[in-house]
């Protein structure tokens, strides 16, 4: 028996929706003031990091927990990296619950997922936006 994975719950209450989606000064502070860099590795993540949300949702429709488990562990790191918190906590409890065997926990999340994505990716988007239009 895989013992019954639960989400880790914030004090007071809540979950990874009460992070911020987007920190943009987090790559600033990996790299410098460094917009041309900066914006290549936004881009960059834009590209995997919905590649990867597909394959997850893919993943979950199947029952594959293992893919699930192994692309959310990859993503949550690259979104840590580029700030978007949000992300990168939903993307650690669905790896934790892919761990534990839990796909009902898996799916659960996966339907926040693509939510999540899409308002970081929406932030980002304008942000790169921005950047080339100041060049």
């Amino acid at each position: 028996d895989v013992p019954k994975f639960t989400l880790y719950t914030w004090p007071g209450g809540g979950s990874a929706l009460q992070l911020g989606v987007w920190d943009e000064k987090m790559l600033t502070k990996l790299v410098g003031d460094k917009p041309d860099m900066i914006n290549r590795m936004l881009k960059k993540f834009l590209s995997q990091a919905d590649q990867q949300v597909n394959e997850i949702v893919g993943a979950a429709a199947s029952g594959n927990i293992d893919t699930l488990t192994e692309v959310a562990h990859k993503l949550k790191s690259a979104a840590r990296t580029v700030g978007t918190m949000q992300l990168g906590q939903l993307c650690q409890e669905m790896e934790a619950a892919g761990y534990a065997g839990d796909m009902n926990t898996c799916g659960e999340l996966v339907k926040q997922l693509q939510p999540v994505y899409a308002e970081a990716a929406r932030k980002i988007e304008k942000n790169v936006q921005l950047v080339q239009v100041g060049q």
